[in-house]
């Protein structure tokens, strides 16, 4: 045939310009996860779609994209992370599962190893259908099949790996079964809708839960009530607890009249130590696990860093930063990468990576070395 030219290689043909190892390659590149990349997962509503949105952070590169995300059905209310599969072939059982909870009272698990999925690849609490000609019915004892209302709080168990939490508008938190994906114990000694748990970090039965109303129980899940006398009322509503990971018997605490709260769980009643932290509320708190006392907070529409020292603990707010993302909703340290927090807020771009190292005020107060670039003051 006149007119056909063949090259060895379509690098050498003069009319191809664009290479399957060009910008393809580089997709294919920013798809796969390096041992060095975060997930960061970002729950939205924009324009009355819900959804899910898996970003990636690379520290050492500076990389931040969107990966990939999952339409959900209904807005999302709290979000955790499930480092266990039980559908796993791997003897650990390893996964890489998020749990989402809703206005709906049911759970989805999504796998975030599969990309833009269309489901859950389960739903916690989901009603079987009735059979043709009947009425589903709720069974009467504790076995009951979950939620009644929004599921407003979630947390992983990740020294009983096959443990969920969850707590709702109903006034109950849910102990779920990951295997059996069912209810495993339902507590019910709570008097408002429940708004933040989480599992004790060394104690495997014990889990702290707050409540609307105010109220702080510590409950051994052993026998469902709460242990003697480990509560305290807050007298405002309780928007965050978190274990100390450095003094897991004591936990902090945010409530909506701004204030940020140290409490011992051998000395119930009263706080160790309280601080006003933000004008309208202080909606969430975290923990750097690799910097002892740093704790950091956020509010209306600024991020505040604190230092917990002290035979008798004490904040010392060290620094301070408006951050214009409209209201802020949480705060979180990455686990690995120190020096880094994420903030969640109500703008449209709804999250921003924060590095400290560029704070001066924040280095100087915890001993670092701050960055050589230029810093803030």
């Amino acid at each position: 045939m006149k007119g056909v030219a063949v090259h060895a290689s379509s690098k050498d043909d003069p009319y191809i310009t664009k290479h399957e190892d060009s910008e393809d390659e580089y997709e294919r590149d920013d798809f796969v996860l390096k041992d060095t990349d975060n997930l960061v997962v970002v729950a939205k509503m924009v324009k009355d779609e819900p959804s899910i949105d898996v970003h990636v952070f690379n520290d050492s590169t500076g990389d931040w994209y969107l990966h990939h995300d999952y339409i959900l059905p209904s807005p999302p209310l709290c979000l955790a992370s499930i480092r266990y599969d039980p559908g796993s072939e791997d003897q650990e059982k390893k996964g890489n599962l998020l749990a989402v909870g809703t206005f709906e009272p049911t759970i989805q698990i999504w796998d975030l190893d599969i990309a833009n999925a269309l489901e859950p690849i389960v739903t916690l609490g989901q009603q079987a259908k009735p059979s043709k000609g009947g009425k589903s019915r709720k069974k009467r004892d504790n076995s009951a099949q979950g939620h009644s209302d929004a599921v407003t709080a979630l947390d992983w168990n990740q020294l009983c790996p096959h443990v969920l939490a969850s707590g709702s508008a109903d006034q109950t938190v849910v102990l779920w079964d990951l295997d059996e994906a069912k209810p495993a114990t339902i507590i019910t000694c709570f008097d408002d809708k429940i708004g933040s748990i989480q599992w004790h970090p060394v104690e495997t039965s014990i889990l702290v839960a707050g409540t609307r109303a105010g109220k702080a129980q510590v409950i051994d899940c052993r026998n469902t009530e709460p242990v003697s006398n480990a509560q305290w009322d807050m007298g405002a509503e309780i928007e965050k607890l978190l274990w100390d990971t450095y003094n897991p018997s004591c936990l902090f605490a945010t409530t909506d009249d701004g204030k940020l709260h140290y409490l011992d769980s051998r000395k119930p009643g009263k706080p160790v130590t309280s601080v006003f932290a933000h004008e309208d509320g202080a909606n969430s708190v975290s923990q750097n696990y690799g910097v002892r006392g740093m704790i950091a907070t956020v509010g209306e529409n600024e991020l505040k860093i604190w230092k917990l020292s002290g035979a008798k603990p004490t904040f010392e707010e060290v620094y301070q930063h408006e951050i214009k993302m409209g209201k802020l909703f949480c705060v979180a340290f990455g686990p690995d990468v120190h020096n880094t927090l994420v903030i969640g807020g109500e703008a449209e771009e709804m999250i921003r990576i924060v590095d400290l190292e560029k704070y001066e005020k924040v280095c100087v107060a915890f001993g670092a070395k701050p960055a050589e670039e230029a810093m803030e003051s």
